[in-house]
């Protein structure tokens, strides 16, 4: 008798997730990681779909390339609230022992970056956490807090 088992692809994550943009601190730029954990008993390809900025916020950004400027402490006001290059990482640096057991980019993948379904590595099964983060590109002039709103959209997926 031939017996077939579906694999159950079982994945958690936050559901909203904050950054912040404080010219007057040492550190800008604060957002806080993004961990996935791999519920499923086989591996699960993690892709990006989508990480656009999205209505909602008090100031809605452009995605742009962070070579859109050559010197970002430079922008003005009006290009400070129109545009920011937003990237998302994977935290780990090297695959295999840990977390990930591949990991398709070493650098940040930035929103304006995006086409498509786009790889972002391979998370072990059995509970395993990997932690994804934020890093950006933008403008200092800001006159008062603002908010904006990004959407991220994640792609899990057996391997082969």
């Amino acid at each position: 008798a031939t017996r077939y088992v579906d694999e159950l692809v079982s994945v958690t994550h936050p559901v909203s997730l904050s950054y912040t943009i404080d010219p007057n601190s040492a550190s800008p730029f604060t957002a806080p990681e993004l961990p996935i954990t791999n519920n499923s008993t086989v591996p699960i390809r993690v892709s990006v779909l989508n990480l656009s900025s999205a209505a909602g916020g008090s100031v809605r950004m452009n995605d742009v390339l962070p070579s859109q400027y050559a010197d970002w402490s430079r922008l003005t006001a009006a290009q400070t609230k129109s545009d920011i290059a937003l990237g998302l990482s994977v935290k780990e640096t090297a695959a295999g022992g840990g977390t990930w057991s591949e990991i398709d980019r070493t650098g940040p993948l930035y929103a304006a970056a995006v086409s498509g379904k786009t790889p972002l590595g391979v998370l072990n099964p059995n509970g395993a956490v990997g932690a994804l983060t934020l890093t950006a590109k933008y403008g200092l002039a800001w006159d008062k807090a603002y908010t904006s709103v990004h959407s991220l959209s994640l792609y899990f997926e057996l391997t082969d």
